[in-house]
């Protein structure tokens, strides 16, 4: 197994509505858990995870942002220097693939040039129940697709595991291009410098509304 401890890590964000199913994305991929009950993220969680990729080891950072509206203005900050942007919808609430066109739009023009979009279609398993028909869903789909074009499309289920892994090492296969090197976050240092830069504006915005 080829490491490189010069390498690294990718930086990898998570958008989309609020119960969309973003953190149980995350908690699906490093920690193999699904929580149906799992409380909205606020503001922002940040996780790492290691994807083996041939026979390398590539590194993502994974910010998991919070989807409500109040949290959009700081949203930015999120994605800046992103090698991948997974804009997430749910399934089950077709309303929700029409705002992942927002995040979409937020990416292309605020974010870095260079950066994977990725579509996902979360909670894939309401199919096997007959309440969401898979036909209706594709449909949908290739008419948004035909609109606004994306690097990657997939279906996930966070709650049985479909095709989570997948959609994080076609990231991480991504990355490996020489052409995304310029979207690595430098060092631990900088995360810090993000997360205080974040919490400052999110002070800011409570302390204007008070």
């Amino acid at each position: 197994m080829e490491t490189d401890s010069k390498t690294k890590p990718f930086k990898v964000v998570l958008l989309g509505d609020s119960g969309v199913g973003k953190s149980s994305l995350v908690s699906r991929l490093c920690a193999e858990t699904f929580n149906p009950d799992s409380e909205p993220t606020v503001g922002a969680a940040y996780f790492d995870t290691i994807r083996l990729i041939g026979e390398r080891e590539i590194a993502l950072q994974i910010w998991d942002t919070a989807g409500q509206e109040q949290y959009r203005s700081v949203a930015p900050l999120y994605y800046r220097k992103a090698a991948a942007a997974i804009v997430v919808w749910d399934m089950s609430r077709t309303e929700s693939l029409r705002k992942a066109k927002f995040w979409i739009e937020e990416i292309q023009t605020k974010g870095e040039e260079g950066t994977m979009i990725v579509l996902v279609g979360n909670k894939s398993d309401v199919m096997e129940s007959g309440s969401v028909r898979e036909k209706e869903v594709e449909s949908l789909e290739v008419r948004f697709l035909r609109e606004t074009p994306v690097h990657l499309h997939e279906w996930t289920s966070a709650r049985n595991g479909t095709n989570v892994a997948k959609v994080f090492d076609a990231i991480a296969q991504h990355c490996t291009d020489k052409s995304q090197e310029r979207v690595r976050l430098t060092n631990t240092t900088e995360i810090e410098s993000l997360v205080k830069e974040i919490y400052e504006k999110q002070r800011h915005r409570k302390s204007c509304c008070c």
